[in-house]
């Protein structure tokens, strides 16, 4: 239970004008632009949260150095992504590799408004954001890799007609083993020092 005194106040920030009026409309405190450039409070903060963001980003190191010029001392920085460290990056390799690239480029979402610039795993995440001596890793753990509700409106994002139906049938049935196999999806904490 949070202290009578203590005051929640979140923000987010939506380059898509669409997705943040969107958002605007039921409620929430979202402005339209990039991070950091188009923030309007300059921090500092205590949280700063990259969901399904960071793989877009085409400067991840420049991101990470102006968080951490925004946090509070003692903040924290979650950055919840998808992983090449996991089953569906890894076969989608596979099959790239043996000429069957659709699920690869779907992966990276070629030809999407905003594609995939990066992929990191939970390994290499922590040796670019640890770069910088004041942000350590506290915590890391991964989330379902697959969720079946919502699975064929993503899905009918990139392969429509029967290729979809297929791509759903055969998600939907895979779904069930997902959580014996290597994750794609990874949230990795962080926090600010003091000094």
């Amino acid at each position: 239970m949070l202290h009578p005194s203590f005051h929640t106040v979140c923000k987010g920030i939506e380059p898509e004008a669409a997705a943040a009026e969107e958002a605007r409309q039921r409620g929430l405190d979202v402005e339209t632009g990039f991070f950091p450039n188009d923030l309007r409070d300059p921090g500092a903060y205590d949280i700063i949260v990259f969901n399904d963001v960071f793989e877009h980003l085409p400067l991840p190191s420049s991101i990470i150095k102006e968080a951490a010029r925004l946090l509070n001392s003692r903040g924290i920085l979650v950055i919840n992504l998808p992983s090449s460290a996991g089953i569906l990056f890894k076969t989608a390799s596979i099959l790239d590799a043996l000429g069957w690239s659709s699920w690869h480029e779907r992966l990276w979402q070629k030809n999407f408004l905003s594609p995939h610039l990066s992929y990191f795993n939970p390994e290499n995440l922590k040796r670019l954001v640890e770069q910088y001596p004041n942000l350590t890793r506290v915590n890391t753990f991964s989330l379902p890799s697959v969720a079946r509700d919502g699975l064929a409106a993503r899905i009918s994002t990139s392969h429509r007609s029967g290729a979809g139906l297929i791509a759903l049938a055969g998600l939907w049935a895979f779904s069930f083993f997902l959580p014996m196999l290597p994750s794609d999806i990874h949230v990795s904490v962080f926090q600010k020092s003091s000094s």
